[in-house]
């Protein structure tokens, strides 16, 4: 009587890699716009924080040295506290006007700047940057 060894298998076959591909093509597609959306807001909230910080920074700055808002204050006041380090992740400029600060990219900062777009989060916060 003849034995038959089973164990003598090398490798995976081809449609066993095929499955895992495919497996792994569906999975990306469903995890990609997930994250990307998750990345944005991120970005958003990063620098909705950073500006809301520079707001009422600056506002103590200028109560403090007794002042009145102008570009070169603004300007000299970003470049105190910030330095070379990116303010907004997507590169938008930063003004200040009318007791408010603006992004170019992603706009005024206003009371109410939660995303109300189905947030997971529990409470929503940012954590201080």
């Amino acid at each position: 009587m003849k034995r038959v060894n089973l164990n003598n298998k090398k490798g995976f076959t081809l449609l066993e890699v095929l499955i895992v591909i495919l497996i792994l093509g569906i999975l990306s597609t469903v995890v990609y716009p997930s994250f990307s959306n998750v990345v944005a807001r991120s970005q958003k909230r990063v620098c909705i924080t950073n500006c809301s910080r520079i707001e009422r920074g600056y506002s103590v700055y200028l109560d403090s040295n007794n002042k009145e808002h102008n570009l070169i204050f603004f300007e000299q006041y970003l470049q105190e506290v910030f330095g070379n380090r990116k303010i907004c992740p997507n590169d938008g400029e930063i003004s200040y006007g009318n007791g408010k600060v603006y992004c170019t990219f992603h706009g005024m900062l206003d009371d109410n700047t939660e995303d109300n777009e189905n947030d997971d989060e529990d409470n929503g916060d940012v954590p201080f940057l």
